[in-house]
Formats: C-alpha cells, sequence, structure tokens
C-alpha cells in the first residue's frame, strides 16, 4: 500500500521536544501552543487559530459553537472519510449526504442549491428540510485531498439561506483558492487535521481557523473545558479538546518546513499524474482552474460494472454465501430506487412520495425511518427505505404503471412476479446464508432482465 503521507521529522522536532521536557511544559499550558495556533493562522490566510486534539474534535467544536444540535442536518459530501460524518453525529445531527462533482470529487454546488430549493421551506429564521421536518443547520464542505471546492459558490449559496459553512479542510493547509488561502474562502472556520499521514504533523492533534474573533473566543472557551478564568467554574458544558504543548512543538518545527513540504507535495503529485498519462484507464485526481491540490495524488480507475453470477452445475448440497450475490442484488435494488424516484418526481415533482405511494407503503417507510433515528443513525429520503416489496408495489400502482413504467418494463406481472421473487433470496443473503442453485438461479435470470430493462450493461 502506499501510504498518505509519512512523516517528516527532520526538523527542530527533537530540540523543541526537549524544551518541553526541560521547562516542564508537556501539558496544554506552554509557548509551543500559543505559537503554533499563530503560525497556523498565518499559513492559512486567518485572523484565529484555536489548536485542538484532533481534526475530529475541530470539527465537533466548530459545529457546537456555529449551533448544530440534537435532530439538525448538516449537509455533507457523499465522498469522505467517517471523521466529518462523526463530528456531525457527535452534536445529536444527521448528515445530509449530498454528492461530489465529477470535475473536482468535491460537494457539488448545483446539487446543494438543488436540495435546498426543492426541499426545504423558510419558518422564521430557520431553514426546514420538508421530507423530515428536520432544520438545516450548516453546510460541510469537505477539502478533498487538500483541494478546495467550489466555495464561491457555495458561500453564495450559504448567505442566501443563512447557513454558516463549516469546512473539513482536514488535509489542506497550505491549499488555495482562486490564489486566496484556505481562511479566505468564505467558510465560517475550517478544521484541519495534524494526524500523522497529515502534510504537517503534531503526531495526532487539530486545529480551527476562522476570521470570526466572537466565534474564535467562544471555540477557545468550550475546548477548554468552558472553565472561567482563574476559577474552577464552569458557564456550559465543555470540551477536553486541548492541544498539548508537546503536540504543538512538534507541530511548530513542521510548519517551518511548509515551504519544502508543500513543494514535495506537488512534485509527487506531478510523478503519479506522468505515470497514469500512460494508461487511459486510469484518471487523476482532478485539478480545476480555481484550485490546487497540495495533500496527495488520488486516481479513478476505469472497471467494468458488477459482473452478474453464473450459476455453477453443482448439487444442492453445495449451497453457498458468495458476498458478490449480495452486491449485485443491493446494486439493482438501489437503482430501482433512483429510478423510481427520477421517474415519479418528473411527473409530481417533490411531493410525489405522498401522492404517488400508497398509504400503506409510506407508513412502512417512515417505520424504517424511525427506527435509524431512534438508534441515532443518518435518516435518508423515504424511497430510501424500500425493498423490493415496496418497489413492486409502487411501479405496479395502477396510474405509475400506465404514466412512467409500462414503456421499460413492457408486462406489469411478469415485473411484480420478478420483484417478489428476487425478495427472499435478497433477505437471505443480506443475513449471510448460503444460497442453492435454485436461489442463484432466480437471482441471474431475474436481476439480469431487469437491468436490461434499466438499460445497463452486464459481464457474466
Amino acid at each position: 500500500m502506499i501510504p498518505l503521507a509519512i512523516p517528516n521529522l527532520a526538523g527542530n522536532e527533537r530540540r523543541y521536544l526537549n524544551e518541553c521536557v526541560d521547562t516542564g511544559f508537556v501539558s496544554s499550558v506552554g509557548a509551543f501552543v500559543d505559537r503554533f495556533e499563530a503560525m497556523t493562522a498565518e499559513l492559512a490566510g486567518a485572523d484565529f487559530c484555536v489548536a485542538t486534539s484532533s481534526g475530529t474534535t475541530a470539527l465537533h467544536l466548530a459545529l457546537v459553537a456555529a449551533g448544530v444540535g440534537r435532530d439538525d442536518l448538516v449537509i455533507l459530501p457523499t465522498y469522505t472519510f467517517i471523521a466529518s460524518a462523526n463530528a456531525i453525529s457527535h452534536c445529536g445531527a444527521s448528515p445530509w449526504l449530498m454528492d461530489v462533482s465529477a470535475d473536482s470529487w468535491t460537494l457539488d454546488p448545483d446539487l446543494v442549491e438543488q436540495g435546498l430549493d426543492e426541499e426545504t421551506e423558510r419558518r422564521g429564521d430557520d431553514v426546514i428540510h420538508r421530507p423530515t421536518g428536520r432544520r438545516v443547520a450548516a453546510i460541510m464542505p469537505v477539502f478533498t485531498m487538500g483541494l478546495a471546492p467550489d466555495m464561491d459558490r457555495l458561500a453564495a449559496i450559504a448567505a442566501r439561506f443563512g447557513l454558516p459553512i463549516i469546512g473539513d479542510g482536514a488535509a489542506a493547509l497550505g491549499a488555495t483558492y482562486k490564489g486566496r488561502p484556505l481562511g479566505q474562502t468564505g467558510a465560517a472556520a475550517i478544521g484541519i487535521s495534524f494526524n500523522g499521514n497529515k502534510t504537517f504533523t503534531t503526531g495526532s492533534g487539530g486545529a480551527i481557523v476562522t476570521n470570526d474573533a466572537a466565534l474564535a473566543r467562544k471555540m477557545k472557551h468550550l475546548c477548554t473545558t468552558a472553565r472561567a478564568p482563574g476559577r474552577y467554574q464552569h458557564d456550559v458544558v465543555g470540551f477536553n479538546y486541548r492541544m498539548s504543548n508537546v503536540e504543538a512543538a512538534i507541530g511548530c518545527a513542521q510548519l517551518e518546513q511548509a515551504e519544502a513540504f508543500l513543494a514535495a507535495k506537488k512534485r509527487a503529485a506531478a510523478r503519479y499524474a506522468a505515470i497514469a498519462a500512460k494508461d487511459n484507464r486510469v484518471r487523476t485526481f482532478p485539478e480545476p482552474a480555481y484550485g490546487q491540490v497540495v495533500f496527495a495524488a488520488g486516481f479513478q480507475f476505469r472497471i467494468g460494472p458488477t459482473p452478474v453470477p453464473v450459476a455453477l452445475e453443482a448439487p444442492d448440497s453445495g449451497a453457498e454465501y458468495n458476498p458478490n450475490h449480495n452486491a449485485v442484488l443491493h446494486d439493482l435494488e438501489v437503482r430501482l430506487r433512483l429510478f423510481v424516484a427520477d421517474k415519479l418526481s418528473a411527473i409530481e415533482g417533490s411531493p410525489w412520495v405522498k401522492r404517488r405511494v400508497s398509504e400503506d407503503v409510506r407508513k412502512r417507510w417512515s417505520a424504517r425511518q424511525q427506527e435509524e433515528r431512534d438508534k441515532r443513525r443518518p435518516v435518508y429520503d423515504l424511497i430510501h427505505y424500500a425493498d423490493f416489496m415496496d418497489l413492486a408495489d409502487v411501479i405496479g400502482q395502477t396510474n405509475n404503471w400506465k404514466q412512467a413504467f409500462e414503456p421499460i418494463f413492457g408486462n406489469k406481472d411478469d415485473l411484480q412476479v420478478a420483484l417478489r421473487r428476487l425478495h427472499p433470496v435478497r433477505l437471505a443473503i443480506g443475513h449471510s446464508r448460503p444460497l442453492g442453485r435454485s436461489d442463484v438461479l432466480t437471482l441471474v435470470s431475474e436481476a439480469t432482465r431487469i437491468l436490461r430493462s434499466l438499460g445497463v450493461s452486464l459481464l457474466q
């Protein structure tokens, strides 16, 4: 495996660590913490920096300070590391997942604007997500591999809806957007990680940069247990998210080498790009004109679709569990959900679920959605909770079939029978139960036919 980054500790790290030991300042108080915050703010082009114990705690701290709370939604791209979603969940909120742009692999502003326009409404000062009744509290764009999203577009959308932008810039320190540094991209605050696999490391640590003095003061207060100066009195529930002087000492030595480290990253990315240029099946990390990747090179590989498994001539006693079976049926189920949603929303717009899905099916979806909410898991649009039986009912509903699906699938009875035959197979392999030959034949024949109706090419 090629690592994202290997720590380069060839600077003053050892000398600064010895200074911590010699002076006894090894906890969260010490000159290196203040120096590290100043150096980070300068490199990010921000007015303020609050050092934290990790990138995740930095994001959580910023979200809490920005007012994100229980049952809120935070817009988040589908392509990110789990820390982004974890930070949102630590607030008691849930991610509202939206796709990334193929041009940048970062949050797509068009989809953000469309989602907010079509699925939210104003209620006083709040933006409410109509399908769930939950408040949309913030937008969290991710600076993928150090590449800034189209922040001017996102900032304009955020301003129109009155939403703060809390950026996940874990790997983005040193990045630019339209020639502007990280702290001048229009976000209320941006979290940075200094984990061992980042361009600059403190071993384990993070930081938040911002230009908002009040927000910086609030985050500093919250991350130091919300303790009043000089007293053991705490005015709100705070967090012990402080960076130690030892970690900050390493960070200062790292940031002293910022220019050399960033240049090395760019050279590495250029080498990977030259290698990828020799093979048309590989596309390197996109680099739109407005920004520059500073952390690592990424690749997109052009591969064929998931092959439909071929039934083997074997006795029934040879039944086995094959993860590929589940992958195929999960893919089919997701494709059908999206297909149904696209077709019916084109007819009815946003209220299509209420107008085009029977009440008993809606109740089943709502119950599954509530189960996720009760377990504090991410909650999605209702169609996400449809299984093959539900899809058979929705597609086969008389007005739906005639207006949307008959030209695609041909015979309603055949399609409904196919979906109902696939349902128990899906349940079996979803629980890792082995399939016999007859079940595999059902999977192959019915999945193949439906996927072909959807225009998906198959490999045997």
